[in-house]
């Protein structure tokens, strides 16, 4: 992959603070099976054993996700229980076990049963547990608060019920969107602690649609910038090449999408910040038409210039989640 600068990103030399994990996930219990969702780049076989450093990564230009992510995790990303896939034997690399590769195709192994809610969220936390370390594109993990609400919807899903195309899909969020309950930092220091006593409208819609919410995302501090540096939270990195930058402000939201561990994310963009992301990472974004979609509840860079948008894998993905995201917000009694 080509990005758009040969410059490296400015690495802080502060500590980073450790991330911030709502709930006991309980992940070290389930045994999970190889290999990372194709990309749209050419096939590379890696098998659990492969091991590559830092250099390494900074190869040709066609290197494939699945190799740079096996020289990050040891036998690649996130994996399905064995149980989803049929394969016997945990700890077996094999590419029948892998992720979903777009939000259809999770739709349909939901709905054929292939695996529930809460093992498609589990997948994905293990993903995110075993390569935050190393990708920082997490602010917040919220991982109980994904199970209980993954197991709410495949309650949904027995009894009838069943919310479009977004149900059960585990997303993230960047961490200027208000979630109810749980922090939301802008990316300062100055905001580490604060929790909203509302979610962003954005945030209900997606809720409404049946999405898992996984977390927030790393940004800029105050969405100013393009770099995804943060002095306090630290770097975030490219999946593709540690070494450089994600871009941003919606710097996490970019890098977890490139690397799988999640299906899609919203994002935010004032000059560039879906955008930039989008194109670094090999990944889709869009800045929607302004007023399309509402910006109650996301913290403002710039009021007249704001919008708030969705990252995903490909123009379908984001197509589904911008449908989620649009409208205009509830009507406010005035007293």
């Amino acid at each position: 992959m080509k990005l758009l600068s040969n410059e490296k990103p400015t690495t802080t030399k502060k500590s980073i603070p450790e991330i911030h994990v709502v709930g006991t996930v309980g992940l070290e219990d389930q045994p999970l099976l190889a290999a990372h969702p194709e990309s749209v780049m050419p096939s590379v076989d890696v098998d659990a054993s492969t091991h590559l450093s830092v250099d390494d990564l900074r190869g040709p230009a066609l290197l494939h996700r699945r190799t740079v992510l096996a020289g990050l995790a040891g036998a690649g990303t996130a994996l399905l229980a064995p149980q989803l896939t049929g394969c016997a034997g945990a700890g077996v690399a094999t590419r029948s076990a892998t992720l979903p590769g777009s939000i259809a195709e999770a739709a349909r192994g939901l709905r054929a049963r292939s695996y529930s809610c809460e093992e498609l969220t589990r997948a994905y936390l293990r993903a995110i547990d075993e390569l935050q370390p190393r990708l920082n594109a997490f602010i917040t993990v919220t991982g109980q608060q994904a199970l209980d609400q993954a197991r709410r919807l495949d309650a949904e899903l027995r009894a009838g019920k069943d919310r479009g195309p977004l149900h059960g899909i585990p997303i993230v969020h960047k961490d200027l969107y208000d979630t109810q309950g749980v922090r939301t930092t802008v990316g300062s220091e100055f905001f580490k602690d604060r929790i909203p006593n509302a979610d962003a409208t954005v945030v209900t819609r997606m809720a409404q649609a049946g999405v898992v919410s996984l977390g927030k995302t790393h940004m800029n501090e105050f969405a100013a910038g393009i770099s995804g540096t943060n002095a306090f939270f630290g770097d975030a990195h490219n999946p593709w090449d540690l070494a450089r930058s994600p871009g941003g402000s919606s710097s996490g939201t970019g890098a977890a999408i490139a690397a799988g561990l999640c299906l899609g994310g919203t994002g935010s963009d004032t000059g560039g910040s879906i955008r930039v992301p989008a194109s670094w990472n090999n990944i889709t974004g869009i800045r929607p038409t302004f007023g399309r979609v509402s910006l109650r509840g996301v913290y403002p860079r710039a009021y007249s210039l704001d919008v708030a948008g969705p990252l995903g894998r490909s123009v379908a993905d984001v197509a589904m989640l911008l449908q989620a995201m649009v409208g205009h917000d509830p009507p406010t009694r005035i007293r």
